[in-house]
């Protein structure tokens, strides 16, 4: 029985982890995805403030971005050289965050640049984004995904096990 259940194990476990990172490809362009459109909610309010080098309002845009989960880094750049506002925070402190970091990076940058109505480049807007508050759902599912996994594997082993009397 022993040699049944450790094979089952080893099946289930295998099998659970390419799931897993299979699964992992999804949440990486769900990542993606979901700050491309925090990008284009903020791309108009973020071309005002830097056209009109308006700090009030470039200040309510990071505002605006830092509501986002995970986003650790926010720039507004007036051109190519002048940063019209600033702001950081500190990660989200996780002994899980290397797992986020493995499967997702540890931290993503997006930049896109802003364009007045003529076409002219008259600055960008940056982020930086930690993965792993977003990452921190995916490392739940998964984990129940693994547990699950192992247990049905087990209890398959168990009933698959072979009779020494039936024979």
């Amino acid at each position: 029985m022993g040699m049944t259940l450790l094979v089952a194990c080893a099946i289930g476990l295998a099998l659970n982890i390419g799931q897993i990172l299979f699964d992992s490809r999804s949440q990486s362009a769900e990542i993606d995805d979901s700050v491309a459109s925090l990008l284009s909610m903020m791309r108009e309010p973020a071309t005002e403030a830097v056209y009109n080098i308006d700090d009030r309002l470039a200040r309510r845009v990071l505002d605006g971005v830092f509501r986002f989960e995970g986003i650790v880094g926010a720039e507004l750049m007036v051109g190519a050289t002048e940063t019209l506002a600033r702001e950081r925070r500190t990660p989200v402190a996780s002994p899980f965050r290397f797992l986020t970091a493995a499967l997702f990076g540890d931290r993503r940058e997006y930049r896109i640049d802003l364009r007045a109505e003529s076409g002219e480049r008259v600055g960008s807007l940056r982020l930086e984004l930690d993965t792993f508050p977003p990452g921190r759902a995916f490392l739940m599912r998964a984990a129940v995904v693994l547990g699950l996994g192992m247990l049905n594997a087990a209890l398959l082993a168990v009933l698959l096990r072979p009779c020494s009397t039936c024979s």
